[in-house]
Order: C-alpha cells, then sequence, then structure tokens
C-alpha cells in the first residue's frame, strides 16, 4: 500500500471508502457502518496473524502425569467465520465475505490476492516456528525452517545485476521502400523471389533430403566439394 495515495482510490465500495480513510490517516471519520466493517476485518486479519489455540490432553514421559498441552496452528477459513459470527452476530455468508474482504484489503496492490496472502502467511508462520526451533534448541528443525522460507521470499535466486530496466530501450525497426538506403543491394524480381520462398517454406521434410542429396550426388560427379 505504500504506493497508493488517497487520490488513487477512484472505486465507491466499502473497502475503497476505508481504504482512502486509511491512507489519509482519516479512520476516525468513518462511517458507523463502514468502521463496523473495518472492525470485522481487523480482527480476520489478527486471528490469521496469531493463529488457532489448540488445546489436548497428553501424558508426560517423566511423571506419567496427565497435562494440557496448547499450540497455535493456522486458521482454518471455516473455523475463522464461525468466530466472526459468535463474535460480531453476522450471517455466515457474510462472515466469508469478511474474510475475503480482509485478505483483499491487506493485499491491495497485489494481482494475485489469494496466492500472495498465502504466501505472506507462510513466511509468517514459517518465521515464528524457526524462531520457536531456535529457542528450544533444535537448530537443525531451525535450519530447515529457515531455508524453506527464503525459498518463499525468493531469496534463493540471485538477482540480476546492473540491470536497471529504466535503462532498457528496445530496438526499433527502420522501415523502407528502397533497401539501399540501409547499405543492401536492391532485388530484382522481387516478386519472384517471394513466390521461390513461399514454395521452398511449403515443401515437405522429405522433398528436402531428398534435393539435398541430388546436390550432394552432383558434387560428388564433378569432382568438387
Amino acid at each position: 500500500m505504500s504506493n497508493l495515495r488517497p487520490k488513487d482510490v477512484k472505486g465507491s465500495t466499502v473497502l475503497d471508502r476505508i481504504l482512502k480513510a486509511f491512507l489519509s490517516n482519516k479512520l476516525d471519520d468513518l462511517s458507523e457502518d463502514d468502521a463496523f466493517v473495518l472492525e470485522r476485518i481487523t480482527e480476520v486479519d489478527n486471528r490469521l496473524r496469531k493463529g488457532y489455540i489448540v488445546s489436548e490432553p497428553r501424558i508426560s514421559v517423566l511423571t506419567g502425569e496427565t497435562y494440557q498441552h496448547s499450540y497455535n496452528r493456522p486458521y482454518r477459513k471455516k473455523e475463522l467465520a464461525e468466530w466472526q459470527i459468535a463474535q460480531f452476530g453476522v450471517s455466515l455468508s457474510q462472515a466469508y465475505m469478511d474474510i475475503q474482504m480482509a485478505e483483499k484489503f491487506w493485499l491491495t496492490t497485489e494481482s494475485r490476492p489469494d496466492k500472495e496472502f498465502a504466501r505472506g502467511m507462510m513466511i509468517h508462520w514459517g518465521e515464528d516456528a524457526m524462531a520457536k526451533a531456535q529457542a528450544d534448541g533444535d537448530h537443525r528443525a531451525a535450519a530447515a525452517f529457515y531455508k524453506e522460507v527464503a525459498k518463499i521470499r525468493g531469496l534463493d535466486k540471485p538477482d540480476v545485476e546492473g540491470f536497471n530496466p529504466e535503462d532498457f530501450h528496445p530496438i526499433r525497426p527502420v522501415i523502407v521502400a528502397d533497401p539501399s538506403e540501409l547499405g543492401f543491394p536492391m532485388v530484382e524480381n522481387s516478386d519472384m523471389v517471394v513466390a521461390n520462398l513461399l514454395k521452398e517454406l511449403k515443401k515437405g521434410v522429405i522433398e528436402k533430403i531428398a534435393e539435398d542429396a541430388e546436390e550432394i550426388e552432383g558434387e560428388d560427379s564433378d569432382g568438387t566439394v
């Protein structure tokens, strides 16, 4: 969104109004309905980043006692939609629309919101998993996460050094009626030359091989190479 300016937002949808207010730092001026939409899509974004808390019973290998183990994993859309319904009292269809709007709003400048949003979340969760593995002393797992996150970010592919798209100027072809203006000899009977070229292009592979063989035989009979 850093490249967008308020005047670049031309639409009139609720996301357009929120985006324009966001870029203008005037979110407090949003209408009550638009502010409610912003609250809901912000909650979606926060929950996608924090993840779904899973709690399950486990048995300690040291004491044999049962304890509750908790961890975070990415939300499934169904779980997120159910949270939106319980939290804001919206319908199921509106809950899924909130999720879609959240993905679109936080990735306004991307051409493929679904794929790019998923890519961003993979990086987010991968970095968290890498940090946790490092903190737990599992350096092998941390290194594996580091490698995968680098691939997702595209850091495994070297940049083209010294290439600046602004310095690229494609060659513009020059079209003239007389090739002698460009230093090439004038072709006599150009229509006949074009007709012969078209005839050659239409020949099949077998015909071309046969003609090449005849030329080679002719050269051998003349004693020339």
